[in-house]
């Protein structure tokens, strides 16, 4: 089975869900799809979870409380790539910017401008 029975329940009984429970995929829109995606990926059995772009085309109320989500699962380790850096920073222990292929630690905001990801202006 893809998640224990419990995470199953919290899947099913989740007030995200709830709306389109009983729907087919192709009824629903691509913010529908990517929250059924991520609660179905966030409580699977992995230990190791890869998110890629996991808050694209949420509203940011449904990313709000999906972070919580993922904030809870304190017994899985997550990498989690997107480009509302906010979000991921708000979310990680640990951050690492792929650039020009090397990999560098990020302490702060400070550093995403020093490695020119983010302009100096923010």
């Amino acid at each position: 089975m893809f998640c224990a029975k419990e995470n199953s329940t919290k899947i099913s009984q989740s007030k995200f869900i709830q709306p389109f429970l009983n729907e087919t995929p192709n009824t629903l829109s691509g913010g529908e799809l990517r929250i059924v995606e991520v609660l179905l990926i966030v409580y699977s059995k992995a230990e190791f979870i890869l998110l890629d772009e996991p808050f694209h085309s949420l509203s940011p109320k449904t990313v709000t409380e999906i972070k919580t989500i993922i904030k809870q699962q304190t017994d899985k380790g997550f990498i989690v790539s997107d480009h509302q850096y906010h979000d991921v920073l708000d979310i990680s222990d640990n951050i690492s910017l792929l650039s020009d292929t090397h990999l560098k630690p990020i302490k702060d905001l400070t550093e995403l401008k020093r490695f020119n990801y983010l302009p100096t202006t923010i």
